[in-house]
């Protein structure tokens, strides 16, 4: 007889208080796990988080550097390989390096100028990558203080221990009654 069930719409206020949509009510002990087990996560995974981002953006300032080390290298060697046939490039760094200026000619420096010895070598410069930010990382940056990691740990082993202590405590529904 389907007829003598009632819908949930049709039963008393009192009976479908606490019922939320799936028909289930919300327990206490796994509102506490589940408050246990993320105060847990954060407090182990975010430093290792904040540990992974600190290294990649480290190793994305060393790329930065290789490259510019890579574009000097080959600055270098195109001046080491123009050097034999440009007359005025070996002149040039022959003054700029070692301050050398032959006997027969006059050298007028020009103070506003600031002229080929010092554009010998130019190599653009390149900006480092931006430190990384975002939730995540101020969150896992407030999880490293050892106080509030400390804080964490005995929040999450409280609340395991209230649901558990719940569970126990909460008496034994049995059918019919």
């Amino acid at each position: 007889m389907d007829s003598d069930r009632l819908p949930t719409e049709q039963l008393a206020p009192q009976a479908t208080k606490g019922i939320n949509r799936a028909g289930m009510r919300p327990s206490w002990p796994a509102l506490l796990t589940i408050f246990s087990l993320v105060c847990l996560a954060m407090a182990v995974l975010l430093p290792a988080y904040r540990d992974l981002v600190e290294t990649q953006y480290e190793l994305d300032c060393l790329r930065v550097k290789t490259t510019e080390a890579e574009a000097w290298i080959k600055a270098n060697e195109r001046l080491i390989n123009d050097l034999p046939r440009d007359q005025v490039l070996a002149k040039r760094l022959a003054r700029s390096q070692a301050r050398w200026l032959p006997d027969n000619e006059v050298v007028v420096i020009d103070s506003t100028d600031d002229g080929p010895d010092s554009q010998l070598i130019s190599v653009p410069h390149r900006l480092p990558p931006s430190r990384p930010d975002g939730p995540a990382v101020y969150l896992a940056n407030i999880v490293t203080i050892p106080d509030v990691r400390r804080g964490m740990i005995v929040a999450s082993a409280v609340a395991a221990m209230a649901a558990v202590s719940i569970l126990l405590i909460r008496p034994a529904k049995r059918n019919g009654i």
